[in-house]
């Protein structure tokens, strides 16, 4: 969400590469845990 006043964009500037680090490992854990759940769903079905 942008600020339109500027108050806090300093802090904003730090907490945007962590929040885009979270983003992205979370997207590659989702993907990660259903790549590893959908073989186990196959081998007992």
């Amino acid at each position: 969400m942008v600020n339109p006043f500027g108050i806090g964009s300093y802090r904003e500037g730090i907490n945007w590469p962590l929040e885009q680090l979270w983003n992205r490992s979370y997207v590659i854990f989702h993907y990660f845990s259903i790549f590893f759940t959908f073989p186990l769903t196959k081998l007992f079905t």
